[in-house]
């Protein structure tokens, strides 16, 4: 068993509307209005939009709210162009 969840148990919980800053930083468009869950979670679980893509997990570096979004530096983005990469991904836990 390999401790990670099946994509099947993850919850989406928003989309990464676009990269905040130079440093590597997503800004995530919330489902919720109260998105408690993505500003709490060690782990997010990012998946592309293409057909058969499988989530990818991030470990959480810092998640904040800024007007309305979740801006989040995740391990393993580190600037701009890997999280404008990102752009249109679904964000679950």
């Amino acid at each position: 068993m390999s401790g990670h969840p099946s994509p099947s148990d993850l919850v989406d919980l928003g989309i990464v509307y676009d990269a905040q800053g130079l440093k590597g930083h997503i800004k995530v468009r919330p489902y919720s209005p109260d998105p408690v869950a993505l500003l709490a979670s060690k782990e997010a679980y990012l998946q592309g939009y293409e057909a058969g893509a499988k989530p990818t997990v991030y470990r959480v570096q810092s998640a904040k709210i800024h007007s309305g979004y979740v801006v989040m530096l995740l391990d393993g983005i580190g600037d701009r162009d890997a999280a404008l990469a990102l752009k249109s991904w679904a964000v679950s836990i």
